[in-house]
Order: C-alpha cells, then sequence, then structure tokens
C-alpha cells in the first residue's frame, strides 16, 4: 500500500512539473532578452515561406508498350542555383517505371526567395530490374545522369516537375549482359 502511494506521488510530480513550461501561449508577447543576451533562433525563423517556395520532382515513365515492370532506385537528387546548393529531402527511392498510372515522388526541394531559376540533377543508383513478359533481368543505369532546369514560373502553378522517362526510347537491349537505361527524358511541370 505504501509503495502504492508512493508511486502515486512520484507521478503527479511529474506530471505537474512537466505541466510548469514556461512558453508563452499563442498570441502573447514575446520575451524581450535582456541587454546583451539573445533568444535562441528556432527552425521556423529560417523558413517563413517554405510550402510557397517547395516544390516536388516526380518520375514517370511513358511510351511503355511491352514492360510489366522496370524498377529503378534513385541514388540522389540535387538542385542548384548559382552555384549554391539547396536544400532537398529525399522521398522515394524505389520506383517502378511501368506503371502508366503514377508518377514516383523523388523528393522535395526549397527554391529560396528571389531565385528565380535552378538546376536538377537526379541520379539513380547502378542497376535496375525489368519484366518484359518473355524474360526478365538486370537493369544497367551506369548511365548519365538525368539534368534538367526549373523556373520558379514554371513550377508555380502545380507545384512540381514531373520527368517522363520514354521507356520504349531508353532501354537498349545489348547482344550480351544487362539490358542498359540511357534516360531520353521530358519534363512536365
Amino acid at each position: 500500500m505504501k509503495s502504492g502511494k508512493l508511486w502515486m506521488a512520484a507521478v503527479a510530480g511529474a506530471l505537474v512539473l512537466a505541466g510548469c513550461n514556461e512558453e508563452k501561449a499563442p498570441g502573447e508577447e514575446a520575451e524581450v532578452p535582456p541587454s546583451g543576451g539573445f533568444l535562441p533562433a528556432r527552425a521556423d525563423d529560417f523558413q517563413p515561406n517554405d510550402k510557397e517556395n517547395q516544390f516536388e520532382v516526380r518520375i514517370l515513365g511513358v511510351g511503355n508498350h511491352s514492360y510489366e515492370s522496370a524498377f529503378v532506385n534513385v541514388d540522389s537528387m540535387t538542385v542548384s542555383a548559382g552555384g549554391q546548393l539547396l536544400p532537398v529531402e529525399m522521398k522515394a527511392t524505389v520506383m517502378d517505371l511501368a506503371r502508366r498510372d503514377h508518377a514516383g515522388l523523388v523528393g522535395y526541394f526549397t527554391l529560396p526567395p528571389g531565385v528565380d531559376s535552378a538546376q536538377v540533377v537526379v541520379r539513380f543508383d547502378e542497376y535496375g530490374a525489368f519484366e518484359d513478359g518473355s524474360r526478365m533481368g538486370s537493369l544497367d543505369v551506369r548511365t548519365v545522369p538525368v539534368r534538367f532546369e526549373v523556373t520558379r514560373a514554371l513550377l508555380a502553378p502545380r507545384k512540381h516537375a514531373v520527368v517522363h522517362v520514354d521507356l520504349a526510347r531508353s532501354l537498349v537491349s545489348p547482344r550480351k549482359g544487362d539490358m542498359l537505361v540511357l534516360p531520353m527524358t521530358a519534363v512536365a511541370f
């Protein structure tokens, strides 16, 4: 009985201490730092218009006449403007380019206010896989990355760039070895 009361007192004390937060409620005035002091910056202080300046990059396989699946891995995405790398948040890495109904989300990037264009580079991982009904095998994706330029004006209406990879023209079957992926692309906004 005594240990139960002690346990309840400890829980009540922890709840009281947790409730003693000195953070101001929404709408109250912000704390003024003492002279010579500073208030620590929060992450949301640095990105006031984050949603307005955040855009997506997606990949969609098009021109698919015979592939049941065509899996590729996205290794990385970089976005730069004026020689500076911009913040990127990677999402999906594995995507099936044979799916006609879905453009896989590669990731998000933030275009800072005042920056009107950026260069995007999407790099695929070394290997993928395909199946076309009669055979299946490896896709050699160690070729050139997909590069394109985006502008704020083109991105603004839908908030994304969709890279269309033409499967009929991009998958090349050599006489021997893995099927090569030489991305033939177009970008839609």
